[in-house]
């Protein structure tokens, strides 16, 4: 496999073989920069490899333009390959939109600058919500509607927290997105925020709390356990629920 430092981003020329993930799995970082393994079946299209490890598929769609479709493994090679060709297809037919990005890719550079902003658990949680919620794949932010998000959130209807967790994270990300032109306008914009869950009017105390925990451990199923691991961990109840 021919490897290629990115930097002169000059497409892919010359390159015998065809891309395959066994290739990109072996592939060493640089020591400093980028590399890029290109892809001898289509051409423009190849893998970019940071000094820090980090594999994002790219596409040239201009000379010394490049888009980034999503990281690997995130994004299988194929899935790469399909949405680079769409790419090229809309770049002939005149319909390249320079500032659009896939959802996937927005997402992972959006949590990038959250970890210099907000605490880690905050990163999480939108990690979280903004992958299980809202799988949108590699389909363009701006192709996202509001009625796609508003369908994602309907399922959350009998976990009203949840679907404000959710919603709250769809829109900071569009907000961050617009700002970086990714998108013309919001499309959560449209919709109207679920209603907030009304305050809780005391806490446990540490007796009941003790005699929560007691009962949960005495019960034999994964629910016992489930509110075990809520109060050790103090995470949300959707959050210890979804665990792998």
């Amino acid at each position: 496999m021919e490897i290629r430092p990115s930097a002169p981003l000059r497409g892919a020329k010359s390159v015998p073989r065809t891309l395959t993930e066994l290739a990109i799995r072996a592939a060493e970082s640089p020591s400093s920069g980028t590399l890029t393994l290109w892809d001898g079946s289509l051409k423009n299209f190849g893998c970019r490899i940071s000094a820090k490890g980090t594999k994002s598929f790219i596409v040239l769609v201009a000379s010394g333009r490049r888009q980034t479709i999503g990281r690997f493994p995130t994004l299988s090679l194929a899935e790469a390959r399909a949405a680079a060709k769409r790419a090229l297809a809309e770049k002939t037919l005149g319909k390249v939109r320079p500032n659009t990005t896939g959802y996937l890719a927005a997402v992972e550079e959006f949590l990038a600058h959250s970890e210099a902003t907000n605490r880690p658990r905050t990163v999480l949680e939108y990690k979280r919500l903004l992958t299980t919620h809202f799988p949108f794949g590699t389909t363009r932010l701006a192709d996202i509607t509001s009625e796609q998000i508003e369908k994602r959130l309907k399922p959350l209807g009998d976990r009203p927290s949840e679907r404000q967790h959710a919603f709250t994270a769809i829109k900071v990300f569009f907000n961050w997105a617009l700002k970086r032109r990714y998108v013309h306008s919001n499309p959560c914009g449209a919709l109207f925020a679920p209603a907030k869950t009304e305050s809780r009017s005391r806490v446990l105390s540490d007796n009941e709390l003790r005699t929560v925990l007691k009962n949960a451990r005495a019960e034999d199923g994964a629910y016992g356990k489930i509110v075990e691991l809520l109060i050790l961990t103090g995470q949300r109840r959707g959050e210890i629920a979804a665990l792998q």
